[in-house]
């Protein structure tokens, strides 16, 4: 009979499968995978894990099969060969004890150690229970304490080499005590981190009989606190230990024992040498040997505790994120994914390509059923390590199974088959066509649904079909006519005439238009909607997107909708129409001039009677500012906004609702700020002025009342621009009012109340000096103002919504109107210059995009800083279209106002009211201030804002912001802020504006004389050169001075840009005015002409003996009597007669040689330097002329200097 394995080997055959890429995989895998790509069932697979290959077993008659599938298969990037197995030799039972008893034997004398017997033990009879339970039995006791030391030492030796690779490992500093010398000096073993006690023994009278092994351990004790000493006993879960002290141990040993337990350090806190000290490194590695036993949860305690350690031992930023990896994966073991991608996340923040966080996020992502996510992570990985199996075959997996999901998705998404669901299928089936067809819109696919005719399929729907299905038709509609995604319930960009709209979103607005203006369209779909709020809400909204304001019958469906119940129905009515006067607006010039229609009139009637006042405040504002626009249109539809406002407005400012008030009062505040003649409506009905004045004196109680006020005191705030109404305030008592309804209370549209009054009483301070006193003496009023414009700055930071925004900028523009008209006088000034907190609250009121976006508040910002640079030093010299007096310079000017106060009284020309600005000193004062840079240094803000209003202001703001940045000017020290802050870039524009392009061209030039050129941007300069060219044009001294001096500055910059001046005719400009009588305007003439010499088409044109003229002009300078034109003259000569071709013509010039001989005898060093310069370059020169001009300058040399006196 044969034996066992004889037996089995029959039945079996064992092959050897070598690979060398068989070294990265363990045998489990590698068991998967054979078992995978064998067309043969397996038997067996054994590998170790360094081995390049395994032994596989399968059945006899499988060999061959398995041989011939799997010999040069390719796994991963290597080919497998497969051979017979070499089957080992059967032995017996005696051979393998024989065997056994063979490999534990010790040679004689040899003391083993606790390996040596370790390894002895797995080799002995498992029968052999004395050995088993006693291995050191066969050693005297002397000889076990030995064993024990050199085991002890060998593990304290290993730790410590441990510990010194770990540190290498990780780039961190290897502790002192791993080393050499530490362990020398310490008196430890060589390699040991510390010296070693010798083994402590069982005493002598003990060691007879029985005795009582116990661990000695740390641990916990009985109280939980923690203990070194022995253990007690095993808790019940089986892992805790409790431990005792010596002390507490009955049969404790020696005293030497108690002396060795003293010496170990236990703090219960945690924060000494104890288990509860332990580092983040030594949590991380007990964490990491629990996760190897399979103790997950054990493992996430152990790496928790060494995250929470770590902000005290600032651990390195990789090691807290290995420890945050380590934990995600426990959490991937628990099934706790969310847990898992949370801490993958964390250690990706702080190891972004740790490939295995990004494996285990991608596992935890898939879990989640965020398949797109963790595809994303796993082919990252893949494309990093194409060698990283796990992550190359989820990535592939994953990718099919998307694949997979989007064609069963997008096959049952087509178009045309969502829209034969919706005329054939069932209300469910019809409901998920219409969100998938939305959806589709929403992401561009709006031109296929259209070719697929989804307008008239979704209409159809619509009209055929009841409540929420009608409602998904109409929503979609809505979004294929909007082209983008959005709140249906806010205002959306209908325009889609600015060239952003999607094609396909105006053709569905199209196709919409033709639907509803056939017969009975709108009627018919609106009827069936009228029973339902949400099919309404949505028809309205549509109609936002493709009716128009003559739409009569859209404007009805709109009307009935504002009327509907509830609140999202009128809501949607509001938006529609606001969405329809929009795209109006955006329109321009190109749009129909709107006529105020019964329906429409209708609808705004409707509209006031809702509760949704931003909305209704935006659509009256957008409604009486198209009916305001006078601009293209004929004479026969002309409007009159005040009237048409007053037949709106009236019965709601009447009624004795709040509501209907508070609205009334809305529209009222609308209404003024659309037109400036608006406010006749106070002239032609009482109702107006009563209203308002009972809002602001005597609120109702509650929320309408206090938004009726603040409405009130708007209104107030805008009519008081007009010079007749605040006469009519202030002989009928309105100081008073405005002075009692002034509050005490808090709240933050109180204040908003109080600061608009505020401004309504500057404004009226400024009508004249009886009001301006009145209001000074009864409040303090600069507390007041400050006052206003915080709580202004405040409701400008918190607006949000359009019409929100609209209204924090009335009030911005209302406080600097006011402060615009008391700033003209310098007794408020003074008082303004002395209140630092005030000017700056001043200065952040306004945003710049405010600034560039508003007119109104654009010009009163800038009037208000021109006002405050101004001194009764600055004289305002208004243009008066007739050349001869327009041109008078200032001493002109002084001596024609001196002629008249020579003139008869009654003959006298008629003055305009004077005013005081106040002195110089006040001015610059406040300029000062206006320079100041921001908190971060660079730019001045007052200047920036300055400079923004002139972008998009009318033209008399742009004159403003040019003579106040010309008043800025004249501090020459000051001008480099100006050129931070962007003034330069202002003033370019400005200097093409006619009416401000003096000013603007001045203040271009005076900045440019101290900038160095280098400064600026290339197109800048270029700009700039126009403009001062056209200073040079001027027939004032003072504007070709300076001109002169800037070009001559700016011309130092490139050759491109000389070039470019040259092309604009600067050389004969420039040689114009050195013939100028003005001593200043000649030598900057000259300095100019100096250094476009240094340009090649000038060179050139002295080359060819084109510029006699302008010899004869260098060498009479070069005798003037003004040495700065001699300078700028024999500059220019010396640098010409650099080129040979020149210098021959300098030499043939009489009065150049004539000049040349004159600044030889000058004593000053700049005439000297190019005195010999110019010789130097004569001498060098071919020709007869050239050697006698050289002869004679060197005799002048050789002879002495005679005085210039």
């Amino acid at each position: 009979m044969a034996e066992p394995e004889a037996a089995e080997a029959a039945e079996a055959a064992s092959l050897h499968v070598q690979c060398k890429d068989f070294t990265k995989m363990p045998c489990s895998k590698l068991e998967q995978w054979l078992a995978e790509a064998s067309p043969v069932p397996l038997q067996k697979v054994f590998k170790l894990q360094t081995w390049s290959y395994a032994f596989v077993t399968v059945l006899p008659e499988h060999r061959e099969q398995f041989r011939e599938a799997m010999n040069g298969a390719l796994c991963r990037n290597s080919n497998i060969t497969v051979k017979d197995g070499t089957p080992r030799k059967p032995q017996n039972e005696e051979e393998r004890a024989a065997k056994r008893r063979k490999k534990g034997e010790f040679p004689p004398g040899h003391i083993p150690t606790l390996k040596d017997l370790k390894e002895k033990l797995k080799n002995r009879d498992p029968g052999d229970v004395l050995h088993k339970s006693a291995p050191l039995i066969d050693w005297s006791y002397e000889t076990q304490l030995g064993m024990k030391a050199t085991h002890i030492k060998s593990a304290v030796r290993a730790f410590t080499k441990q510990v010194s690779q770990k540190c290498k490992d990780l780039s961190l500093q290897t502790p002192p005590w791993t080393t050499f010398e530490w362990s020398k000096a310490s008196g430890a073993p060589m390699g040991c981190a510390c010296p070693l006690d010798e083994a402590i023994g069982t005493p002598a009278e003990s060691l007879e009989g029985y005795r009582n092994k116990c661990e000695f351990s740390i641990g916990r004790d009985a109280q939980g606190e923690l203990e070194c000493g022995f253990v007690q006993r095993i808790t019940d879960d089986g892992f805790g230990r409790l431990v005792a002290s010596c002390q507490d141990v009955p049969g404790a040993p020696s005293q030497r024992l108690l002396e060795a337990h003293a010496r170990i350090s236990i703090d219960p806190s945690g924060n000494g040498s104890g288990m509860g000290s332990m580092s983040p490194l030594e949590r991380k590695e007990a964490g990491n040997q629990l996760f190897k036993e399979g103790k997950w949860q054990q493992a996430v305690e152990q790496y928790t505790a060494g995250l929470e350690s770590a902000n005290d031992e600032n651990l390195a930023p990789d090691q807290r994120g290995l420890l945050l990896s380590n934990r995600s994966q426990c959490w991937l073991k628990l099934s706790d994914f969310q847990r898992s991608l949370e801490d993958a996340n964390a250690c990706l923040a702080l190891l972004p390509e740790h490939a295995k966080s990004l494996v285990r996020r991608a596992t935890a992502l898939e879990n989640l059923g965020r398949h797109q996510e963790a595809l994303l992570d796993f082919a990252r990985v893949a494309r990093a390590d194409p060698k990283n199996s796990v992550a190359v075959e989820a990535a592939k997996r994953l990718r099919e199974e998307l694949a997979k999901k989007m064609e069963r998705r997008d096959e049952s998404s087509l178009p045309s088959r969502l829209l034969a669901r919706l005329r054939e299928g069932n209300e469910q089936e019809q409901l998920e066509a219409c969100e998938q067809l939305r959806l589709q819109a929403l992401k561009g696919q709006a031109a296929t649904l259209l070719k697929a005719s989804a307008v008239e399929v979704l209409l159809a729907t619509a009209q055929a079909c009841d409540g929420s299905v009608r409602k998904a038709a109409l929503q979609c509609l809505c979004s294929l006519s909007s082209g983008r995604e959005l709140d249906d319930l806010e205002v959306p960009d209908v325009s889609d005439r600015a060239g952003s709209l999607p094609a396909a979103a105006s053709a569905a607005r199209k196709q919409l238009r033709a639907a509803f203006g056939s017969e009975n369209g709108l009627k018919q779909l609106a009827r069936l909607c009228q029973n339902h709020a949400g099919s309404m809400s949505q028809l309205a909204l549509l109609l936002g997107y493709c009716a128009e304001l003559e739409d009569q019958q859209a404007l009805e469906v709109l009307r009935a909708a504002l009327d509907f119940g509830g609140e999202e129905t009128p809501r949607a009515g509001l938006v529609a129409l606001n969405s329809i006067c929009d795209a109006r607006r955006r329109m321009g010039a190109a749009g129909q001039a709107l006529v105020p229609s019964r329906a429409l009139l209708r609808c705004l009637e409707s509209a006031l009677s809702t509760g949704h006042r931003e909305l209704l405040q935006g659509l009256l504002a957008e409604v009486f500012a198209l009916l305001a626009d006078k601009e293209d249109r004929p004479k026969e539809l002309q409007v009159d906004l005040a009237s048409v406002g007053l037949q709106i407005l009236e019965p709601f400012l009447q009624s004795e609702e709040e509501l209907l008030r508070c609205n009334g009062l809305a529209g009222l505040s609308c209404l003024l700020a659309a037109q400036k003649e608006a406010s006749q409506v106070l002239q032609q009905s009482a109702a107006p002025l009563k209203a308002m004045l009972q809002a602001v004196s005597a609120p109702a109680p509650g929320a309408e009342g206090r938004a009726a006020q603040g409405h009130a005191a708007e209104c107030l705030l805008l009519a008081a621009s007009d010079a007749r109404t605040r006469q009519r305030w202030v002989e009928g008592g309105g100081i008073d009012v405005l002075l009692g309804a002034l509050s005490t209370e808090k709240g933050v549209n109180r204040e908003l109340v109080d600061a608009k009054l505020v401004a309504v009483l500057a404004i009226m301070a400024a009508h004249n000096k009886d009001v301006r006193d009145e209001v000074f003496d009864r409040v303090d009023f600069m507390m007041e103002l400050r006052f206003a414009l915080d709580t202004a700055r405040e409701s400008v930071l918190a607006a949000e919504g359009r019409e929100q925004k609209r209204q924090a900028r009335r009030l911005c523009s209302g406080l600097y109107e006011s402060f615009a008209c008391l700033s003209i006088h310098g007794e408020f000034k003074e008082l303004l210059g002395n209140s630092k907190k005030t000017l700056e609250a001043l200065q952040a009121l306004a945003l710049e995009e405010d600034l560039g976006e508003d007119r109104s508040l654009s010009f009163f910002f800038a009037c208000l800083l021109y006002n405050l640079c101004r001194s009764r030093e600055d004289k305002v010299r208004a243009k008066t279209g007739n050349p001869m007096l327009d041109e008078l310079g200032d001493d002109d000017l002084k001596a024609l106002e001196e002629f008249y106060e020579r003139m008869p009284a009654e003959a006298r020309p008629v003055q305009n009211g004077d005013v005081d600005p106040g002195p110089k000193a006040l001015a610059l004062r406040l300029r000062s201030w206006a320079l100041q840079r921001g908190s971060t240094g660079g730019a001045s803000p007052v200047v920036s804002k300055l400079c923004r209003c002139a972008a998009g202001g009318s033209v008399q703001t742009k004159v403003l912001v040019a003579e106040a940045l010309r008043l800025l000017c004249q501090d020459q020290a000051q001008r480099k802020f100006l050129t931070a802050s962007g003034a330069l870039r202002a003033l370019l524009e400005l200097s093409e504006v006619p009416q401000a392009q003096d000013a603007a061209r001045q203040c271009l030039a005076q900045i440019l004389i101290v900038t160095n050129p280098a400064l600026l941007q290339y197109q800048e300069q270029l700009s700039a050169v126009r403009p001062l060219l056209q200073l040079l044009e001027s027939r004032n001294e003072l504007f070709q001075f300076e001109g002169a001096m800037a070009l001559t500055n700016l011309l130092v910059s490139c050759e491109e840009l000389r070039s470019h001046a040259l092309q604009c005719q600067a050389w004969n400009l420039c040689k114009d005015l050195i013939f100028s009588d003005n001593l200043q305007v000649q030598r900057a003439g000259l300095e100019a002409l100096c250094n476009l010499c240094m340009a090649p088409e000038v060179v050139e044109r002295f080359a060819e003996g084109k510029a006699e003229v302008e010899l004869k002009i260098f060498g009479a300078f070069c005798q003037s009597e003004d040495v700065a034109a001699q300078i700028a003259s024999s500059g220019a000569l010396a640098m010409l007669a650099r080129y040979e071709e020149v210098a021959v013509h300098i030499a043939a010039c009489e009065q150049c040689v004539s000049g040349l001989l004159y600044l030889l005898d000058a004593e000053e060093p700049p005439l000297q330097h190019r005195a010999m310069a110019l010789a130097a370059a004569l001498s060098e020169a071919d020709g007869e002329a050239a050697a006698k001009a050289a002869a004679a300058a060197k005799q002048k040399v050789q002879v002495p200097r005679r005085s210039r006196s």
